[in-house]
């Protein structure tokens, strides 16, 4: 073997042993570490998806606690006034609120406020555990 093949054999030798030292580096350290990091962030970031959920679910409590507790909503379950509806509660009265719609259901369980409807179009949208016109008393 000439002096060029063995250096030629050398190198090809050392550019396998390079690629598989460094496949393996890769498998065995970084890899893994990267995976802890990505299962990390996943759980931080579910952490605060559901943080924020929990903070719209105890505004929206606080909210509807309030509306619920004012005279002219009692009024409206029992009256059904349309006037009430027309102000807090229709798709132009929900434009200036935090919210895209609201429904009310009365003592009863019956659904006293008009259909739920896309906030950007209008349309009225077809949510069945929504639009039941007919709710448990326990709801």
């Amino acid at each position: 073997m000439s002096l060029a093949q063995k250096t030629a054999l050398i190198v090809v030798l050392y550019a396998i042993a390079n690629v598989a030292i460094g496949y393996s580096i890769h498998r065995n350290v970084v890899a893994p570490e990267f995976a802890d990091l990505e299962q990390r962030e996943v759980a931080k970031n579910m952490q605060r998806a559901f943080e924020a959920i929990q903070r719209e679910a105890a505004f929206l409590d606080v909210l509807a606690h309030d509306v619920a507790s004012w005279d002219a909503t009692y009024e409206f379950a029992e009256t059904h006034d349309r006037e009430f509806y027309a102000l807090n509660l229709s798709p132009a009265a929900l434009k200036t609120s935090a919210l895209d719609w609201a429904i009310a259901v009365d003592a009863a369980g019956e659904l006293i406020s008009g259909p739920i409807r896309d906030i950007r179009t209008g349309e009225k949208l077809a949510i069945d555990e929504l639009s039941a016109r007919s709710w448990s008393r326990a709801h």
